[in-house]
C-alpha cells in the first residue's frame, strides 16, 4: 500500500527534491510497513520513516541539516503553525530512485550522531509500481518486494 505525502513547505519540498531526503513534522503517527511508501507529487515514490516524537524544539537540533529550514526556530515556528498543540511525530522521508534501487533511513549511532543506512538489502529487490504487471496494480500505487 502506497499512500500521498504533501510538502506545502517551499524550502522542505526544495530538501527533498535537490538532496533526495528530508526530515519533516507531522501531527499524526503512522507505524507499520503499510505506511511507508509514499507519493509525492513533483517528486514520485519515496520512503516514509517514522523518528520519533518531538516535545520541543530542541529535539530538533541535530535533524536541522536535512530539514530545508535555515534555523531551528524558524522550523519549530512553522511545525507549531501546523501541528499547533497535537503530538508532533518527525518522520525522515526519501526519493526511492528506480535506476539506483536504493532506500535511505537514518538511525542514532550509540554515539549519538545519526547514521545513514541503505535499506533495500534488508527488503530485497524493491519495485516501484510502474514496474509491475497491470493485473497486480488494480487500485492506485501498490509497491511490491521480490
Amino acid at each position: 500500500m502506497v499512500g500521498k505525502m504533501g510538502f506545502d513547505v517551499k524550502c522542505v519540498k526544495d530538501c527533498l527534491v535537490k538532496r533526495g531526503k528530508v526530515f519533516t513534522v507531522r501531527s499524526y503517527l503512522l507505524e507499520g510497513i503499510n505506511y511507508r511508501f509514499v507519493m509525492v507529487d513533483g517528486v514520485g515514490l519515496c520512503w516514509r520513516e517514522l523518528v520519533g516524537e518531538i516535545k520541543g524544539k530542541e529535539d530538533l537540533v541535530k535533524y536541522l541539516d536535512l530539514s530545508g529550514f535555515e534555523s531551528v526556530d524558524l522550523w519549530w515556528e512553522k511545525i507549531v503553525g501546523f501541528c499547533g498543540g497535537k503530538k508532533k511525530w518527525l518522520y525522515f522521508v526519501s526519493v526511492y530512485r528506480n535506476n539506483v534501487k536504493t532506500v535511505y533511513r537514518y538511525k542514532p549511532s550509540p554515539s549519538g550522531q545519526l547514521k545513514e543506512t541503505v535499506l533495500s538489502a534488508l527488503f530485497g529487490k524493491l519495485k516501484p509500481p510502474e514496474d509491475q504487471p497491470a493485473w497486480r496494480r488494480k487500485r492506485g500505487y501498490r509497491c511490491f518486494i521480490d
